[in-house]
């Protein structure tokens, strides 16, 4: 891969992780999180990070409300890719770690937050087990992520038809290459199993296509739409799926 091509892809993806944040963060009205981490957060840990937007945006949180009271509260961000910004708020900072392998921190955690982790990770109970281990007692942990396959609310959604087929297809070749596609609907049960108490979910519905009327549900659809071709499209050749006409199998009215 020449520097040329592998900065392309670099931009690509820091491009489509800082949408699927502000995607969130609109459809969360506003909210970086949504757990009761009280007023006192003095560690706050986000695993795989990706460019940091989520880690600053706490960080300046932190300052703009507890900054004179608790000087100390610190955000730290991890990922395997070091993509992140190096002008950043002095309360935040980054590493480059695999979430996936043994935690090795000296201290414990107020708040982990970890979002969109989606055919990233192989062992999803390890991975909230090691969470568990890393919360101090009273602390909180937050997981938002996806179920892959659309669906409709109203019916309008046949299953079979092209769009379905597709998102089958690369559920099934996240699962060839080793990861969980849909942890979204499993999250609960992880967390149980992990001896966390006080578990709250919240199932909040995410448009794909440009039919929403309410601009919060519509923010970043059609470049979202690109994404999702861009993305499968990988993922369906490491599996071994001939995908030359994967762009073709999305119609607009699939998406409605």
């Amino acid at each position: 891969m020449d520097a040329v091509t592998k900065h392309s892809g670099i931009s690509i993806e820091s491009d489509r992780l800082d949408l699927f944040h502000e995607i969130l963060l609109r459809r969360c009205n506003g909210e970086l999180f949504m757990a009761p981490i009280g007023t006192n957060p003095q560690r706050i840990l986000d695993l795989g990070t990706g460019t940091g937007i989520w880690a600053i945006d706490m960080a300046r949180i932190l300052i703009l409300f507890l900054g004179d009271k608790f000087p100390s509260a610190q955000v730290l961000g991890n990922d395997l890719s070091p993509i992140q910004p190096t002008l950043v708020p002095p309360n935040v900072a980054f590493e480059v770690d695999d979430v996936e392998n043994d935690w090795v921190y000296s201290q414990q955690f107020d708040f982990i937050h970890a979002r969109y982790l989606a055919g990233a990770i192989k062992d999803w109970s390890r991975l909230i087990d090691q969470a568990f281990k890393f919360t101090r007692p009273g602390g909180w942990v937050e997981f938002q992520d996806f179920d892959m396959e659309f669906y409709t609310l109203h019916g309008d959604f046949a299953p079979g038809c092209s769009l379905d087929r597709w998102t089958k297809m690369v559920v099934n070749g996240l699962k060839q290459m080793g990861a969980e596609p849909e942890p979204g609907p499993k999250l609960k049960g992880w967390l149980k199993d992990a001896r966390f108490i006080n578990i709250h979910e919240k199932v909040l519905p995410i448009p794909v296509g440009i039919w929403p009327k309410s601009e919060e549900m519509l923010v970043g659809n059609p470049r979202r739409y690109k994404y999702f071709l861009l993305t499968s499209g990988k993922i369906l050749k490491t599996a071994g799926y001939k995908c030359n006409t994967t762009s073709t199998w999305c119609t607009v009215k699939d998406l409605r």
